[in-house]
C-alpha cells in the first residue's frame, strides 16, 4: 500500500488507504448472490453487518474526503450515515442498477437472484470460541461449489455459496451452526463440505475479535 501510494503521488494524485483485517470474511455471505442480497439488506436497513458496514463507510468517507465534497472522513461518515439512514443510498443503488441494464425488482424480490433452495449445515465440533478462519480455504470451498472459476474459461453459479454464522470471538456451543452451504449437487458439496470443516478452529478459551482497521496510509 505504501509503495502504490509513492506511485500515485508522483502522478500528481492524492491517494488514502486503509490496511484491513483479511483473516475472515468481510459480512457473513460469501457467493455472487448471497453477498449482493446482504449488500441489500444493508441498505434497505434490514440486517446489521458491523464490519461490512464499517469498512463501506470508512472508505467511502475516505472517498469523499479524497473527492472535496468533505474536509474530514469524520465529517463525510456522517454525511453517508445520513445517505444511508434515509433510504438515498438504496435510491443510489437502484439508479446505478438501471443505468447499468439490471433489473430494479430484485430489491424486492429476492428470488430473482436464484439462490439454490438446497442447502446443508456444517455445526461445531465443541463448545468454545470462534479463534481462527482459513479465508483461502473458504474460497476454494466455493470455488468447488461452482462461486468461482478454477479456470477463466469455467463457468459460475450466482446462486451458490455460504452464510457464515460465526466470527472469530464469538462464542460458540456444540453443534451449534457455524456455516450454511447453499449448493446444486452433491459431489462439489461434499468436496467444499471438508474444506469449510477444516477452515476454522475452536478455542476453548475466550478469544477477542480481530482490529478490522489496523492503519490508514496517506
Amino acid at each position: 500500500a505504501r509503495s502504490l501510494n509513492g506511485v500515485i503521488r508522483e502522478l500528481g494524485r492524492k491517494s488514502i488507504a486503509l490496511v484491513t483485517d483479511m483473516n475472515q470474511p468481510l459480512g457473513y455471505a460469501v457467493g455472487n448472490s448471497l453477498e449482493v442480497l446482504e449488500c441489500l439488506k444493508i441498505l434497505k436497513g434490514e440486517e446489521c453487518v458491523p464490519d461490512l458496514t464499517e469498512i463501506c463507510l470508512e472508505l467511502g468517507a475516505r472517498m469523499l474526503v479524497l473527492g472535496e465534497k468533505a474536509p474530514q472522513a469524520s465529517q463525510a461518515r456522517k454525511i453517508l450515515e445520513d445517505r444511508l439512514a434515509s433510504g438515498k443510498a438504496l435510491k443510489k443503488f437502484e439508479e446505478m442498477l438501471i443505468a447499468q441494464g439490471g433489473n430494479p425488482r430484485v430489491i424486492d424480490d429476492e428470488s430473482i437472484m436464484d439462490v439454490s433452495p438446497l442447502s446443508r449445515e456444517i455445526t461445531a465440533s465443541s463448545d468454545g470460541f470462534l479463534s481462527r478462519f482459513d479465508t483461502r480455504e473458504i474460497g476454494n470451498a466455493c470455488m468447488i461449489l461452482g462461486a468461482g472459476r478454477a479456470t477463466y474459461d469455467a463457468s459460475i453459479d450466482v446462486g451458490v455459496g455460504l452464510i457464515l454464522h460465526k466470527k472469530i470471538g464469538d462464542k460458540v456451543q456444540k453443534n451449534e451452526p457455524l456455516f450454511t452451504v447453499y449448493y446444486r449437487s452433491e459431489e462439489p458439496l461434499a468436496q467444499a463440505m471438508k474444506r469449510l470443516e477444516q477452515s476454522c478452529a475452536i478455542s476453548p478459551s475466550f478469544v477477542s475479535a480481530p482490529q478490522l482497521i489496523r492503519e490508514e496510509i496517506q
